[in-house]
């Protein structure tokens, strides 16, 4: 992984890993990596390194360079209590190495709704923070929907995989989204700092936020996209009560009373699911041939998640 087109997500890639990690901690004594996973987008691993008060774990990552996004969101955030601190970076390798907090919620049996309110005040004043864009950290906004309009590697891609009956709505489907999100940026809600896959399994028991890979700038209500994965993990009842904490804890930095944030939550899924689709495109030109069919899989899913979230709007939209 020595230059910037160079990515693998294979064991050779791991022990590069390792052997940077070890070189991290060269005093001390190092055991693993445990907790291996091995993804087209991404390897990551747990460390014990001994220390004089005991062992500490540390989690390592190696990302392709489309998503080396952690490190900057953490120097950004550096000392922030909900985030896990950026013990070290390697910018030309891009590897990233950071604190332990714990299991996540959803590995627990019953999540603790207590758990959830802290993690999501941490987060509100996160965004309530981040008034600016930072270099490497991507931006979801209305210039995202003209790269859907006229992007040459999405529209090949998409015009290669999608039903006929859907390439002919594109230019509906594209024209409705970007109405949408217009209409939704003129209530008032500046855009923000979002993590983009805030689920329970990115949350830990102590309500710090981790994997930050696929953040972005943009409306910060599109956080609430992945919050809905709650209901089919605890109850439609348990997921109202975080999207409620999270709604009161927004309304408080941007001024806008719970019940017009409330009524925005449909438009700002539209900016949530074009988030998850933007994860899929900037992987799209990546030479690695391995990655691409799990690449267009991903990609046509959430473009149809997209589809169908603008009905919302346009009931008849599956009839064009």
């Amino acid at each position: 992984m020595s230059t910037e087109s160079e990515w693998d997500s294979t064991t050779e890639s791991l022990a590069n890993l390792d052997a940077w990690v070890r070189a991290t901690f060269q005093s001390c004594e190092v055991a693993g990596p445990t907790n291996i996973r091995l993804r087209p987008w991404s390897i990551t691993g747990s460390w014990e390194v001994a220390t004089d008060t005991g062992d500490e774990r540390y989690w390592a990552k190696a990302t392709p360079a489309e998503f080396f996004t952690e490190a900057p969101v953490l120097r950004l955030l550096a000392g922030h209590p909900t985030v896990p601190a950026l013990v070290a970076c390697d910018d030309r390798q891009r590897f990233t190495l950071v604190t332990d907090h714990g299991t996540t919620i959803r590995r627990q049996p019953k999540q603790d709704l207590r758990v959830w309110e802290a993690a999501i005040d941490g987060y509100a004043a996160i965004q309530q923070g981040s008034q600016t864009g930072a270099q490497g950290i991507r931006q979801i906004n209305q210039d995202t929907f003209d790269r859907y309009l006229h992007g040459d590697v999405i529209n090949e891609a998409l015009d290669r995989l999608l039903t006929s009956h859907e390439r002919r709505q594109r230019l509906a489907v594209s024209s409705l989204a970007r109405a949408v999100v217009e209409r939704l940026d003129e209530r008032g809600v500046p855009h923000r700092l979002s993590h983009d896959d805030l689920h329970s399994n990115n949350i830990t028991c102590d309500g710090t936020i981790i994997d930050w890979g696929d953040a972005s700038f943009t409306h910060p209500l599109a956080s609430v996209f992945t919050m809905n994965y709650l209901s089919d993990e605890q109850g439609s009842q348990f997921r109202d009560l975080v999207v409620n904490r999270y709604l009161a804890a927004t309304s408080t930095w941007s001024g806008q009373p719970v019940d017009e944030l409330r009524q925005m939550l449909p438009a700002a899924r539209i900016y949530g699911s074009l988030g998850k689709m933007d994860t899929w495109v900037r992987l799209l030109g990546y030479p690695d041939p391995t990655i691409h069919g799990c690449v267009e899989r991903e990609l046509v899913a959430h473009y149809r998640i997209f589809v169908r979230d603008l009905g919302y709007f346009r009931p008849d939209l599956a009839a064009v």
